[in-house]
């Protein structure tokens, strides 16, 4: 049976050069043999990829078909329809293989593994992440001849999630060199074997130990303390205590990245130590650390000169300080600028006032302090910088005579003078009358680093993204490629300022806006226009928006959406109510331009749209292969059923409503 393919197969970002599928045998939907030896490497990984996308099942015969001593690269994750045997046929008949991808292949056990470690010699990269049938004796090199030499070549190692690896010592003896190594989830192991690791592998430059939760402290006092070369590691989720990761911090002195996120036990002590402690760090997340404060970015000062990424969303200590001290940071030229930030859901950020026993005598202070000058007579901008160091240090034997509440608010004060000295020297300006001290330093935080912003998030920040926020974004991010945002105003200057965005962030790949506090449809109705509007975002790939429940996207949005020039890859919006009337029905042709390059797509929220409606949607859906449909309550139980065994592209399906749950991945 020949089965015809369209040239659709985007992989990576690039469509697959011409490949002659429809001459590929086929049978019953799975490619059987192919006479393909010959092609290179990278050809067969996105065949592969594409065989996969199309929802085409990949059979023995293809393995026996790609094999041979020329073949140096073998990558098919979620290959799970061939059987374990053939793996091992494959890389007998391929001993120069350097790289190996098996990652979600839950067929692959001991015995493929060691297979490929007695046979590939020259391997330089095997990643079997997920293989949750591999265990520890998998690499026991004692049954292998000669013993051990296959595995000295080995560079890069991935085990993530293979849980029933414990011990790590057959691997650590024999992989010196290596200079990745990922065991993120990996449940078993623990610290001792983590201290192995990083005072065995010399070389090692990569590390990911996320999710361990056998590598704690609680019975266990780690004592390594020499330098070691490794340039990044994630310790996302860790349970090591603070004291701990202050001793690991201590021994990294070339780290580069570094990610906590999720981390319970980093402080502004574990903040501290990694401001004065690694000088070359270039990337630093820290989402979700519900411990860190306002003190950790007073730390910071000037250090981390080489800082360029930053994550601190979901910190809920944060406050409006934060902005504040990174605005007076980057004021500076001595420390590099930021291309990643990431502020999301810091929902303290916004507050205006902090309630303690001063909180009255506050309330005039801050309303004196809010700026009300820049709406006509703009201070002059000038190059020098200003000295706020000594500004903020100069009254220190003052503070040193006065209580510890005091003191707080007398820092305060010379933190919101420094701002406004700033905002007037930055000729900051404000379309609204008292622009407030808070949205102005995110103005300020964004115009020092608007040259080489690339990621910015701030989903979630109220009183912080105001028309201001937008307007700078609009007018100085050229070079924005991923947006994460809330709009929380009904009134036109933030309409104007965000449709700045749409036209002159010409570069953005994503955008993510949360317009859920939107009440007016006026307002909402102009934000859905200015993202389709005329050539508007054309290099735009994901969309995602969350819309106000009591209004969502009607078939007049959509009809605004359907003008759009912009290809989606992904696609999501939460409370989706168009469809009404078999509006769809009639008028699905306009919208093959919306969906037809859409691989995920997840809509919730919908009264209207039935069976048909929603088939008639997966089939403009060229190669559907991720489908969420949360809270559509007309369509029936069948309808999942159908979508499975109908649409073979779809690897994920999750379909929720008030008459049925269904949760179906597909793992060939």
């Amino acid at each position: 049976m020949t089965q015809q393919i369209e040239h659709y197969g985007i992989i990576s970002g690039n469509i697959l050069p011409d490949i002659d599928i429809q001459n590929l045998p086929f049978k019953k939907g799975k490619l059987v043999t192919s006479d393909i030896r010959e092609c290179s490497d990278d050809y067969i990984c996105k065949l592969y990829l594409l065989l996969k996308n199309v929802g085409i099942k990949i059979t023995e015969s293809f393995l026996y078909g790609i094999s041979g001593p020329n073949r140096k690269t073998l990558k098919v994750p979620f290959c799970n329809g061939v059987k374990a045997s053939s793996f091992n046929y494959f890389f007998f008949n391929s001993p120069n293989l350097e790289i190996v991808d098996l990652s979600n292949c839950y067929q692959v056990n001991n015995r493929v593994i060691k297979c490929i470690i007695s046979n590939c010699k020259k391997l330089r990269e095997l990643n079997i992440c997920g293989c949750k049938l591999v265990t520890d004796s998998a690499f026991n090199t004692e049954f292998f001849s000669p013993t051990g030499l296959c595995m000295t070549n080995l560079k890069v190692l991935n085990i993530q999630g293979c849980s029933q690896i414990i011990d790590l010592q057959s691997i650590i003896k024999r992989t010196r060199d290596l200079e990745s190594l990922n065991i993120s989830f990996c449940r078993n192991i623990t610290i001792s074997t983590f201290e192995d690791v990083i005072q065995c592998c010399i070389n090692l430059k990569e590390l990911d130990i996320s999710s361990c939760d056998g590598i704690n402290d609680y019975n266990y006092e780690f004592n390594y303390s020499a330098s070691t070369n490794i340039e990044k590691i994630s310790l996302s989720r860790s349970k090591l205590s603070s004291s701990t990761l202050k001793k690991i911090i201590s021994s990294m002195d070339n780290l580069k990245y570094l990610n906590l996120n999720y981390n319970v036990n980093v402080n502004d002590e574990v903040f501290d130590k990694i401001s004065s402690k690694l000088m070359k760090l270039n990337t630093l997340c820290l989402r979700s650390c519900a411990n860190i404060s306002d003190k950790s970015f007073f730390y910071l000062g000037e250090g981390l000169k080489e800082l360029e990424h930053l994550d601190i969303s979901w910190c809920p200590m944060l406050t409006s300080k934060t902005l504040k001290y990174l605005a007076l940071r980057y004021s500076r030229n001595n420390v590099k600028k930021l291309k990643t930030l990431k502020l999301s859901q810091n929902t303290n950020l916004g507050n205006f006032f902090e309630s303690d026993d001063y909180f009255t005598d506050m309330i005039n202070d801050y309303r004196k302090k809010i700026p009300r000058l820049y709406l006509d007579n703009q201070c002059e901008s000038s190059n020098d910088e200003i000295d706020h160091t000594q500004t903020l240090n100069s009254t220190k034997y003052e503070q040193n005579n006065i209580s510890e509440s005091q003191k707080n608010i007398f820092q305060d004060k010379i933190l919101e003078e420094c701002i406004v000295k700033l905002i007037q020297h930055a000729n900051v300006k404000t379309k609204l009358v008292g622009g407030g001290l808070t949205p102005l330093s995110m103005c300020l935080l964004i115009k020092y680093n608007c040259e080489t912003l690339v990621d910015l998030e701030l989903e979630g920040l109220k009183n912080v993204t105001t028309s201001d926020v937008l307007e700078h974004i609009g007018v100085l991010c050229r070079n924005l490629k991923n947006l994460s945002i809330s709009i929380f105003e009904n009134d036109d200057l933030c309409i104007e300022s965000f449709n700045k965005i749409c036209r002159k962030c010409t570069n953005l790949s994503s955008l993510s806006l949360d317009v859920s506090n939107v009440e007016s449809r006026y307002h909402h109705s102009s934000i859905v226009d200015c993202i389709s509007n005329g050539d508007s975002l054309l290099k735009l790939n994901e969309l995602s928006i969350a819309i106000n429940p009591k209004l969502g996207i009607s078939d007049e949005n959509l009809d605004l959406l359907s003008s759009c020039k912009f290809q989606l890859s992904k696609l999501r919006i939460k409370n989706f109510q168009g469809f009404s009337n078999d509006y769809f029905k009639k008028n699905n042709s306009k919208f093959i331009q919306l969906f037809s390059s859409v691989i995920e797509i997840s809509l919730s929220g919908n009264d209207y749209a039935n069976d048909d409606d929603v088939i008639l949607l997966l089939k403009l859906v060229k190669v559907p292969s991720s489908v969420e449909l949360i809270n559509f309550n007309n369509i029936s139980m069948d309808l999942p059923k159908y979508i499975w065994e109908n649409f073979q592209s779809i690897k994920k399906l999750n379909v929720f409503n008030n008459k049925t749950k269904v949760l179906l991945e597909r793992f060939n």
